[in-house]
């Protein structure tokens, strides 16, 4: 009897689902993979930032906030800018282990922030935003707020867990990386939303105890545009918007029984060129 081979009903080299399909799953298990990795080491950075030394912070401003600090400043404005930061930042109202400051920046960009080492930049687009000095102080302690969450530092070591997994799967050039960032921050903005919830009521806290008075703590959102009301903005915007944060400070300053005085706010000087 002559042996007849048996053919394969089927390429056993080609897969019968659709290579995309194939592709996609493939993609999810990275992803999944990224993020499970990325909210592990998170974790840790939370743990371990609260426990970084003074002087190790010191060190991180250094080799860090220098490429953040405005090349140059308005005195005039860097100087006040100080002068209503101390009278937030005393032992009474507020203490950190390094002697914080404030920087002038000149860009038009609607943002303040806090670098570590103890720096604060603040930039004109938001100063011009302002109306008293009582909505900077306001500003001013949200930073403030930062730094005793240490929310600097967790935020630092996020970013450079994150690069570090970007480089190390991706490499420092690849068209999925920018995909595979965006999912991966998207994962972390419950995480931004609380610290700025924190700050918030850290600031009105600070704003109160020097000036005797909430006045100011919410007029900065209600007159300030908000640029999250789409649904879909409103869930990838990482911090809370206006309207949000308005409601929450205002709940606080009913349970805490704080007084606002609109009579009494501060009036600002002009900003520097």
């Amino acid at each position: 009897m002559k042996y007849v081979p048996k053919q394969p009903e089927g390429n056993v080299n080609v897969s019968e689902q659709n290579p995309l399909r194939e592709f996609f799953v493939l993609l999810g298990g990275v992803l999944g993979f990224l993020v499970a990795v990325y909210f592990v080491l998170g974790w840790m950075v939370d743990l371990v930032a609260p426990r970084i030394s003074p002087e190790l912070e010191k060190k991180l401003g250094v080799l860090i906030s220098n490429s953040y600090l405005p090349e140059q400043e308005d005195s005039s404005s860097s100087a006040y800018l100080n002068t209503v930061l101390a009278r937030l930042a005393d032992d009474r109202c507020f203490s950190y282990t390094l002697p914080v400051q404030v920087h002038y920046s000149s860009s038009e960009v609607v943002n303040a922030f806090a670098l570590p080492g103890g720096h604060i930049v603040i930039n004109r687009g938001l100063l011009e935003k302002l109306k008293s000095e009582n909505e900077l102080a306001f500003v001013l302690g949200h930073e403030l707020g930062h730094f005793r969450n240490r929310d600097h530092l967790r935020s630092l070591g996020r970013g450079l867990i994150f690069a570090a997994l970007s480089t190390l799967v991706l490499g420092t050039d690849n068209s999925l990386s920018g995909f595979i960032s965006g999912s991966m921050e998207v994962s972390s903005l419950s995480f931004s939303r609380r610290q700025e919830r924190a700050a918030d009521a850290f600031g009105l806290n600070v704003l109160q105890c020097a000036y005797g008075q909430a006045g100011g703590s919410t007029a900065f959102f209600e007159h300030l545009d908000d640029q999250s009301q789409n649904l879909a903005r409103r869930y990838l915007a990482s911090h809370p918007t206006s309207p949000d944060r308005v409601r929450l400070l205002k709940q606080l300053i009913r349970e805490k029984n704080f007084a606002i005085d609109t009579t009494a706010l501060i009036p600002l000087p002009p900003w520097g060129e």
